[in-house]
């Protein structure tokens, strides 16, 4: 692995509660953090905030030391509703996740949800009726 040839260490911790965070405090020279707001509680936002080297993917708690990746839901999602109805393919289930954010305290608006509706709205081929958003993710 070329990060081991670096002398590069990779640990997999998974931050489940603001007791985890006793977990982060070995030493490490960056961090990545993977999830979505509905994970980003108080405790972790004020770890975040001293962090030097963090990258968040998949959400963005909006802090200026943080870089973030997130992935192009409007495009990938735009692409498989023309291919399913270019293919004549109309009855398109979809199974997602919803969350409450614990700093906002009300429902997240799933980005990926909401780009099914709209995508698989346009075209004609959105069924409510096979669209199920259960929670947490």
């Amino acid at each position: 692995m070329a990060a081991a040839r670096r002398a590069i260490r990779i640990d997999d911790i998974y931050y489940s509660n603001r007791n985890d965070l006793a977990l982060l405090s070995f030493d490490r020279s960056a961090t990545i953090i993977i999830g979505s707001e509905g994970g980003c509680d108080i405790s972790l936002l004020n770890f975040l905030k001293k962090e030097k080297n963090a990258v968040c993917i998949d959400f963005d708690p909006d802090l200026k030391n943080i870089d973030v990746v997130c992935a192009d839901f409007r495009k990938s999602i735009g692409t498989i509703a023309k291919r399913f109805a270019e293919l004549g393919i109309s009855r398109i289930g979809y199974i997602g996740g919803k969350e409450i954010s614990p700093l906002k305290g009300k429902e997240i608006i799933d980005p990926r949800s909401a780009q099914y509706i709209e995508e698989f709205g346009k075209l004609g081929i959105y069924r409510k009726e096979i669209f199920r958003a259960y929670g947490p993710y």
